[in-house]
């Protein structure tokens, strides 16, 4: 059944009470990056705002700079009757450590398990589904890619359930590979432009070319400000897209490497390396790294490879980053060396 037909049969369009995103089907799982804790709050408290009044289970899961009783003191100004709210169950304003790492420890499939069942006890008690948040203020380095499998898998199936999720991100604790990770799986991201709210869709269905072509333009003020190179690569290894210091290392202008291949870019051969991030990406749909030293670059690469989805979660190609590591490299040596 496709999702159009899910969404008549699970009734109207939900209000996020978020303007600039309005109406949205059961299923929507979208993600925030935000500077400030008033980034949190403009975007927070009108979402759940509208949960409430719209007959829906709301969970918030907080994290710094937002603790759960800011946040309880802030969705008060704005829902009078939010003790009433409390009391009848129809909210939790949690803080990470009673629901992410309850059991001591980060459990993806415990967690999303954890949100099917509130989902389907909130429907059993009459409410019309679950509205979530959860902050990742507190995840740690160490976390990361367990939490990036966690929301890849809430994207797959949030789909067949009466859910609703925003998910924020502080950008000031992501890096280039993070803020790709995460865009990667939602389907649309909230991001602060000149003081006002964009919104950055990740898969509108306009085809493989099109969606790549899309997520580049759409991602063009981020990759030209990443010293790293930065570049969107297909399923059949040509290269859609590339930031400026992509171009500048290889010296030559973004418009004259789209077509090219990667491997005979960066390898200067007919076919990938066996080991080549963008190939296990592509095979795996997860993300891969890698680091080797590139004799044709003459220097030490760290190599990431994030995969793209289509609507119908079909990997339809990566983004890749490659940073030189060669002075971290000699580095390790020199130590190594002073060792023995």
């Amino acid at each position: 059944m496709k999702q159009e037909e899910k969404n008549k049969e699970q009734g109207k369009l939900r209000k996020t009470g978020i303007d600039i995103i309005g109406n949205v089907p059961w299923g929507t799982h979208f993600c925030q990056f935000y500077h400030t804790k008033q980034d949190l709050i403009e975007m927070l408290v009108p979402y759940f705002k509208a949960g409430l009044e719209n007959n829906e289970f709301c969970m918030w899961i907080t994290s710094e700079p937002l603790k759960a009783e800011d946040a309880k003191a802030v969705l008060k100004k704005a829902v009078k009757d939010l003790d009433d709210y409390i009391k009848k169950g129809q909210i939790e304003i949690l803080g990470y450590s009673q629901w992410h790492t309850k059991s001591g420890k980060f459990e993806s499939e415990k967690i999303l398990q954890g949100w099917v069942e509130k989902e389907r006890k909130a429907i059993e008690r009459g409410l019309d589904g679950l509205r979530v948040t959860g902050n990742t203020f507190w995840l740690e380095r160490k976390d990361w890619e367990a939490f990036t499998e966690y929301e890849a898998m809430v994207n797959n199936v949030i789909g067949e359930h009466h859910i609703l999720a925003i998910c924020t991100y502080p950008l000031d604790k992501c890096g280039a590979t993070e803020i790709i990770d995460v865009s990667a799986n939602h389907q649309f991201a909230l991001i602060k432009k000149e003081g006002g709210w964009s919104i950055i869709e990740i898969s509108e269905r306009r085809g493989v070319a099109g969606t790549l072509q899309y997520a580049a333009q759409e991602w063009r003020a981020t990759f030209d400000s990443i010293v790293d190179m930065v570049s969107i690569h297909d399923k059949d290894y040509k290269i859609v897209r590339v930031n400026n210091p992509f171009a500048d290392n290889f010296k030559m202008k973004p418009e004259e490497l789209i077509g090219k291949t990667c491997y005979k870019l960066f390898h200067g051969t007919n076919e990938p390396r066996s080991d080549c991030p963008h190939k296990q990406a592509l095979e795996t749909k997860r993300h891969a790294r890698g680091e080797y030293f590139e004799p044709y670059l003459g220097i030490y690469l760290g190599v990431s490879a994030s995969p793209i989805f289509n609507e119908k979660n079909e990997v339809i190609g990566t983004v890749h980053i490659a940073a030189d590591i060669t002075e971290r490299k000699k580095a390790k040596e020199e130590i190594k060396k002073d060792e023995e």
